[in-house]
């Protein structure tokens, strides 16, 4: 072939090779360059052998066929019988003869000269060039088979010049090869990083750790093969491992699969996952995992049928502690992972391991608020919970069902401080332990026995390790245990007993949150103890004073029936009713009469204050009270105190006084015990009684005074003058006597009747005491005064029902003088038929007494028969009592009720205001 020739097929040739190496577009600019394929230097090279080389018969010399394409590390030989070899570079092993085609061309190879041999012999023309192409080596041989052909110093000149040309049309179609390989690994680094930033964020995000895996699985799904795929988690404590997340033969494991049973456990610590975890590195294996393995002294714990072929695993590491391991795995592809592989896994391990780490923060901090919470509701529920049985109850039952925890109990030391006895357990197994009496001796060997003897919390961990946990039968499963004292400063009352099937089951924040429970627990007990203490007290206290009011009520009929007879009857004599009598006989009866009146009146301050403590003190109101005619019905009784003194009784009573809402037997009793006390400690002078109507703050009121001109108080006495039991002179050797319970009686029924009593007085000059009664606002001033003593009533008739004849006889003595016929009964069982056979004005009957036919039938009984018969039911009851019982009365239509013993002026203004059609 001539140089010229030649030099026009190779100018073709280049220009042809630069197009397909850098594409350019039409305008000259360059275009998209191509993807790499395995096949660029392969076509170069065959546009060079086809254009160039492969002019001359190859007759006599074998054609090699095509290998695979060049890389790093080769030879390329362009040989001119239209084959192409790509040896190593370091064959040292391989026979020349089955490289090169001839021996020129090793020997340009070696010193990558130019070397040539004319044809001569009948051996062809050779000529030989090598040159280098980056890390490879680039040879040409071209063997011509004209035995005459010379290679001429042109031709020689020109070839080099054109593979030179060639050299660099190959330099740069490998570039450009170079240059794809890069954007594509670029490319795929671009998708990888915005795959592990996308996981990144959906990890960071996720709710828990089922999630976490999942998301974890299907982004690693996207850079690698994950036809096997595992996330392990280890558990330091234990030193085992668990697999929460597996996937096989790219199917999510269950129940079904027949490796289910060791997926799903527990094991050790072992196999080449707990290498990675021992280790804390990756651990890649291509080929032949098993002879990988025992060459490097590796566990290796075989599942499926076969070993896997390919196997990579990386730590999830947060810090220094490795929390688990992420592996993919194939049992029948090798080499299915490399070494970028495990840089893309070993990345995910690390952010893995924090977004697990996070979720197990935060579900503990969750835990840890909900425990806080339920320590916040057990002091709420205890504190507001009293009964200690139904307070233990909601404390066991919250440890156990808020903390998970397997069985919780309550113990509390007995009253000898020898025993730790349950009195509130959980479910079936504390019902049981509550029915036998189940107890452990304080300092015994056992967890309550340590807590109750020295007061700290104790915990085990591992029940089936230690010698005090004593096991109980009831519980099996029991693998830790704790123990807290329950304690009210230092003093022990009992324990709190917690107990979990999971070995380790309690942390330091666990026995913190617990104790902090324990301490609220023990408060609580404590109250309630305290609270049961006290109803116990409060029930003796009932009943001590349900005694105490038996014993007054009993006391009052003792004292008052005798009494009603002494002050009536020496009242009758004294008023000559029974006939004349001497003055040393009315000397006698005068005292008679005022002893049996001071004695009523203690026994009736003493009965007052025992109902005002029990707060049984009862008004009995009534509209229109008059306080003038209250007034004068108690002056006989004040002349009686006075007769023996000289002092004078003066009456100022405003006329315009305006008529009053109260009781007006205890304005009566207010009124008497003022004027008593007056007479008590003035000698001469004047009692003086008033009325006005004064204001205040926009309400009417009147004020009623009571002056003397005693002996006075000095002013720090004043101030306890109102107090029960107070007096001013409590020595015994005062002149005067009294309880001191008068004054503090009076307060507290003016207080009732919403007024204010006081007492202004100066020592040696006397003493003032008032209290002001409010005005109803529609009320109008009296315009006369009524004297009932002047009144008469006309023909009446009143039945007396009692079955003590001396009161019957009482009776019929004060109305006769007020000419009121009495029929006395003394038989209750005929009072229902007198009443209907003489239609009494009135009937006077005390409710206590009991019928001969039926001892469970007393006055009550009588009056409802009377309020139920038509002949009957309009007739006026007064009822004449020991005891009072006003609302009773009011319930079943009374009209007057008068305490024993009756005086004759209660009795007469009761009837006379009956008569004219008052009411109770």
């Amino acid at each position: 072939m001539c140089a010229k020739k030649i030099s026009s097929q190779l100018e073709s040739l280049l220009f042809e090779l630069n197009q397909e190496a850098l594409q350019t577009g039409p305008d000259g600019s360059a275009a998209q360059i191509l993807q790499p394929t395995s096949q660029s230097i392969d076509s170069t090279v065959e546009s060079i052998k086809r254009e160039a080389f492969f002019s001359g018969s190859d007759k006599g010399y074998p054609t090699l066929s095509q290998e695979s394409p060049a890389s790093d590390g080769h030879t390329i030989i362009i040989q001119s019988n239209g084959g192409i070899k790509t040896p190593p570079m370091h064959f040292t092993n391989t026979p020349p003869s089955e490289i090169f085609l001839t021996d020129l061309g090793q020997r340009a190879y070696q010193t990558h000269q130019l070397v040539l041999q004319d044809a001569q012999d009948h051996q062809p023309a050779v000529l030989t060039i090598a040159k280098p192409l980056g890390e490879q080596s680039f040879l040409f041989e071209f063997i011509r088979e004209t035995p005459q052909r010379k290679w001429d110093a042109d031709e020689l000149l020109l070839l080099e010049q054109v593979t030179d040309q060639l050299l660099l049309a190959l330099e740069n179609a490998n570039l450009f090869q170079r240059t794809k390989e890069a954007l594509e690994e670029s490319e795929q680094r671009a998708k990888e990083l915005s795959i592990l930033n996308e996981l990144s964020r959906s990890i960071t995000t996720a709710p828990d750790l089922e999630t976490i895996y999942q998301k974890v699985y299907e982004h690693v799904s996207l850079m690698m093969n994950t036809y096997n795929f595992f996330i392990a988690l280890y558990d330091e404590q234990k030193d085992t491992i668990q697999f929460p997340f597996v996937i096989l033969d790219g199917v999510p494991l269950d129940e079904s699969h027949p490796e289910a049973s060791f997926w799903m456990g527990e094991i050790p610590c072992e196999g080449l996952t707990g290498h990675v975890i021992r280790t804390k590195q990756p651990l890649l294996l291509t080929e032949d995992v098993e002879r990988e393995l025992m060459n490097s002294n590796i566990d290796y714990i075989q599942i499926g049928d076969e070993p896997a072929k390919s196997w990579l695993g990386v730590p999830m590491l947060y810090g220094d502690r490795v929390l688990g391991v992420i592996c993919v795995q194939h049992e029948q592809v090798p080499n299915l992972y490399d070494q970028h592989h495990a840089d893309l896994l070993t990345t995910v391990g690390i952010g893995t391991a924090i977004a697990i780490q996070n979720v197990k923060l935060l579900n503990e901090l969750r835990r840890r608020a909900e425990q806080l919470q339920t320590v916040a509701e057990v002091a709420r529920d205890t504190s507001g919970t009293l009964a200690l049985d139904l307070l233990l109850k909601n404390v066991v039952n919250f440890v156990r069902d808020r903390f998970g925890f397997y069985h919780a109990s309550v113990f509390l030391i007995d009253e000898e401080e020898q025993y730790a006895v349950v009195r509130e357990s959980t479910g079936v197994a504390g019902e049981e332990m509550k029915r036998r009496g189940h107890k452990l001796a304080i300092g015994s060997q056992s967890i309550i026995g340590y807590v109750t003897q020295h007061g700290e919390p104790l915990v085990i961990n591992d029940v089936t390790q230690s010698n005090i946990h004593r096991p109980n039968p009831l519980l099996p499963e029991t693998k830790s245990e704790l123990g807290i004292p329950l304690k009210i400063g230092d003093k022990v009352i009992g324990a709190l007993d917690v107990q979990s099937t999971q070995k380790n089951a309690f942390s330091t924040d666990d026995i913190s949150i617990l104790q902090l429970l324990a301490d609220q627990i023990a408060v609580a007990i404590s109250n309630a103890q305290a609270y049961e203490l006290s109803q116990q007290a409060v029930e003796e206290m009932r009943q001590a004073d349900q005694l105490k009011s038996q014993f007054l009520a009993n006391m009052s009929h003792e004292l008052r029936t005798p009494l009603n007879s002494i002050i009536g009857f020496s009242r009758v004599i004294l008023k000559g009713i029974d006939g004349p009598i001497t003055d040393l006989q009315r000397q006698d009866l005068n005292a008679i009469f005022n002893s049996g009146q001071h004695l009523l009146s203690l026994i009736n301050d003493i009965l007052d204050l025992s109902k005002i403590e029990a707060g049984k003190m009862e008004l009995m109101f009534e509209d229109n009270v008059n306080i003038n005619e209250v007034i004068q019905g108690i002056l006989p009784t004040v002349r009686g105190l006075l007769k023996d003194k000289p002092i004078e009784l003066k009456i100022n009573l405003d006329p315009n006084t305006p008529l009053v809402r109260a009781d007006p037997t205890k304005l009566r009793q207010i009124l008497l015990n003022l004027l008593s006390n007056a007479a008590k400690f003035t000698e001469q002078g004047s009692i003086t009684v008033q009325t006005q109507i004064q204001r205040n703050n926009d309400r009417e009121e009147v004020l009623i005074k009571v002056v003397d001109t005693g002996i006075g108080i000095a002013q720090e006495n004043q101030s306890k003058l109102f107090e029960p039991f107070s007096q001013v002179d409590a020595s015994p050797t005062r002149k005067t006597g009294g309880t001191g319970l008068g004054l503090s009686i009076c307060r507290y029924l003016v207080e009732m009747h919403g007024g204010t009593i006081g007492v202004e007085s100066e020592l040696g000059k006397g003493s003032t005491f008032y209290f002001t009664i409010p005005v109803p606002s529609q009320n109008h001033p009296l315009q006369e005064q009524t004297d009932l003593s002047s009144e008469s009533a006309g023909s009446t008739t009143v039945l007396a029902v009692d079955r003590e004849e001396l009161v019957l006889n009482l009776y019929e003595r004060y109305l006769e003088n007020q000419g009121i016929k009495v029929v006395k009964c003394s038989a209750p069982e005929q009072a229902l038929h007198l009443a209907e056979t003489i239609s009494p004005s009135i009937i006077l009957i005390d409710p206590n007494v009991t019928l001969n036919f039926d001892p469970t039938k007393d006055g009550w009984h009588i009056i409802q028969e009377l309020k139920s018969k038509p002949k009957t039911e309009n007739i006026p009851i007064v009822i004449c009592s020991l005891i009072e019982d006003r609302d009773r009365a009011n319930r079943y239509g009374v009209s007057e009720y008068l305490l024993k013993p009756i005086m004759e002026e209660d009795l007469a203004i009761a009837t006379k205001r009956l008569l004219k059609g008052g009411k109770l």
